[in-house]
Formats: structure tokens, sequence, C-alpha cells
């Protein structure tokens, strides 16, 4: 039996024992019965904070190591906030997305601006391929085409949203949901997603787990078998343990409710949405796309490029544009998204003849001061 693609089972512990293969048909049957997703009721999501870093190129030091590229240095350390959902509300999230998800490709296959959105979608490499392109792929369409402009001065724009999923606007969320599945009104069953994700309730994951600790489910072998399973309860002394352990569950979702309700946080805010969930990317892009057109439009008038890798943005044009499209950008991103650029990751370059080579180097946007030792970097890479 084929599985669907949005039938994922996840590993995390959540409340409740975790969904298996054994569950597949009535998880299929519910999913995709429109009815029961507009009355189903979403557990809080758990909530854990990830501290990322990203090594960057290390403008300071201006010789390369062995292989030519720059030494690389520890950024500054990243949090994100990331929801996890129920077993069950996270397939229900996939199955949406995948909804979604066909309805954004639909809304776009024929607008211009098509490959210029290239996160969270499978792009083919070239036309017909199998093999979708990746970060490095779009790096390099980027750098290309600055590469096949070197007879002309250009300024790289490179810009980042300031928390992007944390500050999207509720009512512009909904409109652009309605509009890319073109209805006039979001469908009861799509109503109830996204109240779940704009009104999101949570839990702290070291509360849960002080409350539970010595009670957790966990999934172990039986004697004798080298397939089955059973699920027990266990002791665990720390949460770093539950991989090691096979944790699988907190707690019943009845005694939960019975129990620990008071547990539960609520962020009504009227903006974000939660990071982690399977449908999250997917409504970002949407969220984004009358954005998308303004200023792929406007650029490409100028003969000029724009791609958007999620919150990353990468804006080419001739030197002669560079004060009106930095301003434009800044004027779309607050009058048609209501999101704001952030000042300190939104790094200005030029590419221009100097010495006979052609050279790229950071200016600094409002003194036009050149910074010869700092050269491009996109989505990790530099040209």
């Amino acid at each position: 039996m084929e599985l669907e693609k949005w039938f994922k089972l996840k590993k995390y512990p959540h409340i409740g024992l975790p969904i298996t293969i054994k569950d597949y048909s009535w998880v299929k049957e519910y999913v995709e019965n429109p009815i029961k997703i507009k009355k189903h009721s979403f557990l809080p999501l758990i909530h854990k904070s990830i501290v990322q870093r990203k090594f960057r190129a290390d403008t300071s030091i201006v010789s390369k190591n062995p292989s030519g590229k720059r030494i690389r240095k520890k950024g500054i350390p990243k949090v994100r906030d990331i929801y996890f959902s129920s077993h069950l509300d996270s397939i229900i999230f996939s199955k949406y997305n995948e909804i979604l998800c066909d309805a954004y490709e639909k809304y776009i296959l024929n607008k211009d601006f098509n490959n210029s959105i290239v996160a969270y979608r499978k792009i083919p490499l070239t036309p017909g391929s199998e093999k979708n392109s990746c970060n490095i792929d779009f790096a390099k369409t980027s750098f290309e085409f600055i590469k096949d402009k070197s007879t002309k001065k250009l300024t790289v724009i490179i810009a980042d949203v300031t928390s992007f999923f944390d500050n999207l606007n509720h009512k512009i969320l909904k409109k652009q949901w309605t509009k890319v599945l073109k209805k006039t009104t979001l469908p009861d069953d799509h109503y109830n997603l996204f109240k779940t994700l704009t009104n999101i309730k949570y839990l702290e994951s070291e509360q849960l787990f002080e409350a539970y600790d010595n009670t957790m489910w966990v999934q172990t072998g039986i004697p004798n078998s080298s397939t089955e399973k059973v699920f027990k309860r266990k002791d665990i002394k720390k949460s770093i343990f539950f991989k090691e352990k096979n944790a699988v569950a907190y707690c019943d979702k009845e005694e939960f409710i019975k129990n620990n309700l008071n547990l539960i946080i609520s962020k009504n805010n009227e903006r974000g949405i939660p990071q982690g969930s399977p449908i999250s990317a997917t409504l970002a892009n949407i969220y984004m796309l009358e954005f998308d057109e303004l200023v792929f439009n406007k650029i490409s008038s100028i003969n000029g490029f724009y791609q958007r890798y999620s919150d990353d943005l990468i804006i080419i044009c001739e030197q002669d544009y560079e004060d009106e499209i930095i301003k434009y950008l800044r004027d779309k991103i607050d009058s048609v998204t209501d999101l704001k650029i952030e000042p300190s990751k939104t790094k200005v370059f030029r590419f221009e003849e100097l010495s006979g080579k052609y050279t790229g180097f950071q200016i600094d946007e409002n003194t036009k001061a050149i910074n010869l030792n700092k050269t491009l970097e996109y989505l990790g890479f530099s040209l």
C-alpha cells in the first residue's frame, strides 16, 4: 500500500501516544474529511528555544585558507522559538500544507516571478529535470547574473525581513490565504487551521516534562522479537535523555486535560505564526505573494534581478537605480506586508571595474563609504 506523502510520522514526544503505520486508514479518512477538520480540537503546541550558530566569512582577515576560501568565524548565536504540534495535528497540517502548496504553485505557475521565489519549493534544476535546485544553485544564479553584466556598474542589495514569522499580520495572512484558494472567504476547515495558528496556545517543554518526568511514555522492544514494540511508562531524569530512552509521549491526552490545563499559555497577538509547523513555510510564501509580484515587476522594468529565499532577499540593479530601489524596497515591505527590513542585516555592495579588474565591495548605505575587505555573501556563499 502506497502511503500519502502528507502521512509523516513524528518521533518527538508530545501529548498522547504517537501515530503509527497501523493508524493510517483511520487517519487518512479523518484528515481528508473537511467536516471533521472544521470541528477538530487542536492540542497545545510544545515550545522549545533552539540556539543556532552560523559560521560566516571573517572579513577582518584578508588571507584565505589553502582551499582559497575565506576563513570563517562563529556568528552571533540566534535563538529560534520552535513549536511542535501533536502527532495527529502535525499530519493535519501536513495534509493542508499539500493543499496550499498545490494552490500556490497553480497561482504563480504563469506569473513572471515564478522562479524568483525559491524557498520551500521544488524547483527543477533544468526544465523537465527530476533533480531539484538547492541553495547552491540559487546563489549561483544570482552570481552568474552579476558576472554576465560585468560591463556595467552594478548594485547588489542583500536584505533580511525583521523577525519574519513572528511579525506576519493576521489580516494580511487571511486575505492572501483566501486569495490563493480563489475563494471569497476561507472555507471552514481552513479557517479552523487559521485560528489555531494565529491564536497560539502552547506549553513550555520543560514545564511539561517536570509534570510527567517519572511517568513518561517510552517505546521498547519485546523479548525474543526483533519487530514488535510496546509502550510503557518510565522515569526519565532529564529531557536530554529522550532520544536515548526512546521517549514518545509525556502523557495521555485524557490525563493532561484532567490535570494540567493550567500549563497552557495563550499568545493572542495580531501578528505571528509558529515556526516549526509543517504548514508555516508555505503560508510565509503565500503571505508575500503581492510583494513578490510588485518588486519583481519593478526590478524587471530596469533589467535587474530579484530573488527571495524565505526572509532573505537579493536585488541586483545598475548603480544609477541604487537609492531608488532601496527606498522602493523599504516602502513596499512596509505598505504591502506590514513588515520591516532589518537595518543591521541590510548590506549594499557595488560591482565595477577597479584597477582593470571587475571587483565587488561593500558600501555604507548612508555615507556610501567603501569597504574593499567585505565581499558579497548570499545564502552562505561568497562572490
